[in-house]
């Protein structure tokens, strides 16, 4: 190689090493202020996912009435390694599983909308942009299902935080932790994770950890395990017998009555041969005198008793506690009386407020735990966060909507009559707040004045602004309830 040459790759070498610090610079990083989860961070489709999750254990166990009883009380003292089990198990329950899913799904099945934060309005717009890309990283529809079937059978669902690289940002992906490695300590009064290290003090909101309960203090009490696990057993052990009863009741025993002298004779061999053959196994013989009535004959033995009717009485009863404790009510799917259609219509209410709790909840959580770290590691400034809002209000009836807001506009206009009759000059109908509280769609005329931040909002379409608006009437309706 000649002189040139060698002083040429030299300097691309210097050039490149340079290069490859300037990047490591330019970077972004976690602050070290912030409780920045120490994890190893990889880069998005890089190598395998990495985890500390112990693999949980099967419920495959033959479990009994007291043996369930025994794992409940554990669950209300906090340990759910035996709890957790049993709450997969539920889902070997039909009716549990349908009614877990109405009630997950119809949540994770809502619009999903990222609701920008508050503040200046380019880089709030920035972040929501930002978190829209990043959400399916974070936490997709799937993890989303999951946490709240946590929810609905435990009372809680614990996530750890696995920080990645993706998209030029630092992004907390969040998976689900088995109840099976978690229990709570009472002395310290907080989680405790069992993991490959050992055990680990649980702290929610700390980049690490994101606890998702349904009540501050002892979330375990609110899970419909220990309200279903007797269920699930009781409705089991009932389709059982009422299996085994059928069985027997399906199968008669057929009875051949054969004269008594002739109970060992080849013909009679040969005829029962052919009785057993023709009907079933369960097929038996009789001898009976040798008087002048004996002969041969053929007769069906079969219980009589109503036994079924226990079964099946039972098995409605545990299936109506099923639907009372996961949707909260049974009326739309077990009443047959009159008055079903509005008995079904108060029991759609019913499951709609119980999916707007548990949106409300998840999105207050995911603000708090997830968004103000992420939106304090990529842009500096936790108060830019945005919200993830799963929106399960039902579409709104139109034409009744049309009907309110013209008697709305005839209840100003006769208000603004009503202040001028009496002489009032100094007070008059605030029409923007009452077209704001109806839904009424108002805009500026006139050119509004020259602002880069209301040229920025310009930018959305009206779909984007009416899910954004949707959204907002949400959370404030359901900030309303939990403050009344």
């Amino acid at each position: 190689m000649n002189p040139f040459a060698r002083a040429y790759s030299y300097v691309r070498g210097v050039a490149a090493r340079f290069a490859k610090a300037a990047s490591r610079l330019v970077r972004p990083r976690l602050p070290a202020d912030t409780g920045a989860p120490v994890v190893v961070v990889h880069r998005l489709g890089e190598a395998k996912k990495k985890t500390d999750q112990l693999r949980p254990g099967t419920a495959a166990w033959d479990r009994t009435f007291e043996t369930v009883k025994r794992i409940i009380s554990a669950h209300e003292a906090g340990e759910f390694a035996a709890s957790a089990l049993l709450a997969d198990a539920l889902d070997r329950n039909p009716r549990i599983h349908g009614a877990l899913n109405n009630r997950c799904l119809g949540v994770v099945g809502s619009p999903f909308t990222i609701l920008p934060g508050l503040g200046h309005k380019q880089r709030v717009g920035a972040a929501a942009k930002a978190l829209d890309a990043d959400w399916p990283t974070i936490a997709g529809e799937e993890t989303a299902s999951e946490i709240l079937r946590g929810l609905v059978t435990m009372g809680f669902c614990l996530c750890a935080v696995n920080v990645v690289r993706g998209r030029g940002r630092w992004i907390p992906r969040l998976t689900t932790w088995h109840p099976t490695n978690l229990r709570y300590d009472w002395d310290r009064q907080c989680f405790i994770a069992l993991t490959a290290q050992g055990e680990v003090e649980v702290v929610p909101g700390d980049g690490r950890w994101v606890l998702f309960s349904a009540a501050r203090s002892r979330p375990w009490m609110r899970g419909v395990l220990r309200c279903l696990g007797l269920v699930g057993e009781a409705r089991a052990a009932a389709l059982r017998d009422w299996n085994r009863w059928s069985e027997k009741h399906g199968l008669p025993i057929v009875e051949l009555q054969v004269p008594d002298s002739k109970a060992e004779s080849d013909d009679t061999q040969v005829w029962f041969d052919q009785m057993r053959d023709l009907a079933t196994d369960t097929t038996i013989v009789s001898p009976q005198g040798d008087d002048g009535k004996a002969s041969y004959k053929v007769n069906l033995i079969e219980p009589k008793d109503p036994a079924h009717e226990g079964f099946k009485t039972l098995i409605e009863r545990q299936d109506g506690d099923v639907s009372i404790a996961i949707e909260g009510s049974n009326l739309s799917t077990e009443n047959a009386s009159v008055g079903a259609k509005a008995s079904a219509q108060t029991g759609i209410g019913v499951k709609q407020d119980l999916r707007e709790a548990d949106a409300y909840l998840l999105a207050t959580a995911f603000y708090d735990q997830v968004l103000r770290l992420w939106a304090l590691w990529n842009f500096g400034d936790a108060d830019l966060a945005p919200w993830a809002v799963y929106d399960p209000t039902p579409p709104e009836d139109l034409a009744k909507r049309a009907e309110t807001q013209t008697a709305a506009a005839g209840m100003v206009t006769a208000w603004q009559a009503a202040l001028k009759t009496f002489g009032e000059q100094t007070r008059e109908v605030d029409v923007d707040a009452v077209a704001e509280e109806y839904g009424v769609r108002l805009r500026v005329v006139a050119a509004p004045p020259a602002d880069d931040e209301a040229d920025e909002a310009d930018d959305e379409t009206p779909e984007v602004r009416a899910a954004h608006a949707s959204a907002r009437r949400f959370l404030h309706r359901q900030r309303y309830r939990m403050a009344a």
